[in-house]
């Protein structure tokens, strides 16, 4: 749990001091100090523009506030001009909101749930569970990334799998999905302090050289809930694929990969053949 507030405080503390310094106090309506020559708004002004006090909103930059008030939360929001991703990173770091479709257990996917792995074929489609662990995949992941079926089941991890030279031999930019995956991944095990799968998740991340990196040096965002990335496939060859990320109700984590298809080759026009009369 320690660690958890550890990020927690890392993170929040970089998304606000981080907006701070891109601010000027012209952007925000304040007067410019004749003595000041670094930009960037100072924690004062910020608390003034949010109608707090220096004192609190020090301690909120800190993460020293175990309550966060969210009416507050929203009007450090508004006078930092926050992006609305960067406004939900706010609320989750600072008030540890959990999305209500989070569970804290491992979750069975239903007749419904594997219905829906079936209506994406062609397209490769997994469940998971919160902490990433694939529990069930259609047909198509094995023919674009791996079959979940060679990995042994404590692997089968949709964000440790990035960490693999598979990952790396499919995805052409698996460094920026890497990033992403981190970065989500640090938001959400700050909302779910003591939760046993994330923990368990966390520990093997921080032992992987590349993960471990990010995880001290990439800013927590839940991000938006699609990505793109450019796949190698076997026979396809490169081409760029959508992959959306849908939480469900119960714990379950629905990703669907959509591929960019290939043209069809055009089809030549039937010959109709010429009247009799032709030329007569």
């Amino acid at each position: 749990m320690q660690q958890s507030d550890d990020v927690r405080r890392r993170n929040l503390s970089r998304l606000l001091i981080k907006q701070r310094s891109l601010l000027t106090p012209q952007d925000v309506g304040l007067p410019q100090q004749a003595t000041r020559h670094r930009r960037g708004l100072e924690q004062e002004q910020v608390a003034f523009l949010s109608g707090t006090t220096l004192r609190w909103y020090s301690a909120l930059e800190n993460g020293e506030l175990s309550e966060v008030d969210p009416g507050l939360l929203s009007d450090v929001a508004t006078a930092l001009r926050l992006s609305p991703e960067e406004r939900t990173d706010l609320f989750c770091l600072a008030a540890r909101v959990v999305p209500p479709s989070l569970s804290h257990r491992r979750p069975v996917p239903d007749a419904c749930h594997l219905a829906a792995l079936e209506a994406a074929e062609p397209n490769p489609a997994v469940l998971t569970d919160h902490a990433w662990n694939v529990l069930a995949a259609n047909e198509a992941v094995a023919d674009w990334f791996q079959d979940p079926g060679t990995i042994e089941p404590d692997d089968r991890n949709a964000l440790l799998w990035l960490f693999t030279g598979t990952a790396a031999a499919r995805i052409a930019d698996i460094a920026d999905a890497r990033r992403l995956a981190i970065a989500r991944l640090q938001i959400v095990y700050t909302m779910c302090r003591g939760e046993a799968a994330l923990d368990a998740l966390v520990s093997r991340v921080v032992r992987h050289p590349v993960a471990e990196r990010l995880w001290r040096d990439e800013r927590a965002s839940l991000g938006p809930g699609f990505s793109l990335r450019r796949v190698r496939h076997p026979e396809h060859g490169e081409s760029p694929v959508l992959i959306t990320s849908t939480d469900l109700p119960g714990g379950l984590r629905l990703i669907v990969c959509l591929p960019r298809r290939q043209p069809r080759p055009a089809t030549p026009a039937p010959t109709v053949p010429a009247p009799l009369d032709a030329g007569i």
